[in-house]
């Protein structure tokens, strides 16, 4: 730690350009590492610089990390349960308020920058499902529960990459889904009640690509005085999507792959709070064909399901949206939240509501 132009009178206690009496800090981290609670993660971070006297705060290679690998972990578990494995190479704080941090008061920016992060979710589903409630977990209630006031203006995210893979019990098989190279802004971030007072609205925008593919615009509203009911708003819009990279999803996750077709785009508006979601889906696709899979022989590949891959594409399926009529189907959609299912399920859900509705007949 190095502390320059140290200054200590009556007067520079209160002196908020200052961080410890110092007029410039600068502090090393070789390698910080501690357990959390349930010893199922590290927290880590390389190195702090701190430049007082322009109250920027830098972290580098800061890290949520499990504690073993995939296998040691899931036989930790009593029941399914995401695994996360986070890293951010930087996160930057621009203008902060020193005096809030040093007297427990607690963290306020007027602007953080958070670049080249990693995000890797997974989920064992072989194992007994969760008993526990996530009803209180979306992004703002979650906020909300940090048990000191943090107040963010602007945070600005750049080149930030999310995995999620899960082993469906069903088909025995991994699926992964990829968001890539996500840049975008969250503001007013914050679970300080004056502010809250003067502005509810907690607004996240971004845009990335899904499976290194097709892009993704997507903006999510948060009602910050109205926390305690969960309540926010989704603005989604999906690109053209290629379905052989679709398939690897669809095939272990939902056992079915889109055999023939387009998919040319889909909107989704939603509302949602703690119980339920409604909204539209604008599910855009052409000449649609599909084939239905069941659970193989274990380590085998799945088998196909002929006769119902033949009725589905005969009778059920729309083959396309516009239809031969030109009129494109929007479909109003509604889903009652299962309480063991997550903020994302709970959006996932309420797409494939409208998907289905506008797919099938």
């Amino acid at each position: 730690m190095q502390f320059d132009k140290i200054l200590v009178d009556s007067l520079t206690q209160y002196d908020s350009t200052r961080f410890l009496y110092a007029e410039n800090a600068t502090i090393s981290v070789g390698k910080l590492r501690f357990a959390t609670a349930d010893s199922l993660y590290y927290f880590g971070v390389d190195s702090v610089l701190i430049n007082a006297l322009q109250k920027n705060l830098t972290a580098y290679s800061f890290t949520i990390m499990p504690r073993g690998d995939k296998n040691t972990f899931t036989k930790k578990l009593p029941y399914a349960k995401d695994r996360y494995n986070l890293t951010f190479k930087e996160v930057f704080f621009k203008k902060t308020d020193w005096w809030s941090i040093v007297s427990n008061e607690g963290f306020s920016a007027k602007e953080a920058f958070v670049k080249n992060g990693k995000l890797e979710v997974y989920k064992d589903g072989k194992l007994p499902p969760s008993p526990e409630s996530k009803a209180g977990e979306y992004p703002q209630q979650l906020l909300m529960k940090i048990p000191f006031p943090i107040s963010i203006d602007r945070v600005s995210i750049s080149n930030l990459d999310v995995t999620y893979e899960e082993i469906n019990p069903k088909s025995d098989m991994l699926g992964k889904i990829m968001f890539t190279n996500i840049n975008g802004t969250a503001i007013n971030v914050t679970n300080d009640s004056n502010k809250i007072a003067t502005d509810p609205f907690m607004k996240i925008e971004a845009n990335c690509r899904v499976l290194k593919d097709g892009p993704l615009h997507v903006i999510f509203g948060f009602d910050l005085s109205k926390a305690t009911q969960g309540v926010f708003t989704v603005n989604a819009q999906f690109g053209a999507m290629n379905t052989d990279r679709l398939n690897k999803v669809f095939e272990p996750l939902g056992l079915f792959k889109i055999k023939e077709g387009k998919i040319n785009g889909l909107t989704l508006l939603m509302k949602a709070n703690n119980q339920a979601s409604t909204g539209t889906v604008k599910f855009l696709y052409s000449d649609i064909k599909v084939d239905i899979y069941k659970k193989g022989n274990e380590g085998g590949e799945q088998k196909k399901r002929g006769l119902i891959s033949f009725f589905a594409n005969t009778f059920i399926l729309k083959k396309s949206n516009p239809g031969t009529d030109g009129i494109t189907r929007v479909e109003n959609v509604a889903y009652t939240r299962d309480i063991h299912n997550s903020f994302f399920n709970v959006i996932l859900k309420t797409m494939m509501a409208g998907v289905l509705k506008t797919s099938g007949k």
